[in-house]
């Protein structure tokens, strides 16, 4: 997410569907050594983005009671919607 005024990024999130280390101790059949496990999505990957950005959307207002003014693309206003999150919404779409 990058803020209108500053330009720059104000917050940020990941969903990561495999995981490289476990894959590879699989096809070795070996027990994984032990890492950084970041495996936090199990969904169709086409709502990995939309649920990042409704993750953004509240961790801004629950942290520092910020409102998202403007959203960008069709995708991010459904996943707002669908979910209900107590923001303002403004249509803004680039072409």
């Amino acid at each position: 997410m990058i803020g209108v005024k500053s330009g720059r990024v104000i917050a940020y999130g990941t969903r990561t569907k495999r995981c490289a280390t476990c894959e590879a101790a699989d096809r070795n059949a070996k027990k994984p050594r032990k890492h950084d496990y970041r495996l936090n999505w199990s969904g169709s990957s086409k709502n990995m983005e939309a649920d990042v950005c409704v993750g953004l959307v509240q961790t801004c207002n629950e942290k520092h009671g910020a409102q998202v003014a403007i959203s960008v693309g069709l995708k991010f206003l459904l996943a707002l919607i669908v979910t209900n999150t107590n923001v303002f919404l403004q249509d803004h779409y680039l072409n």
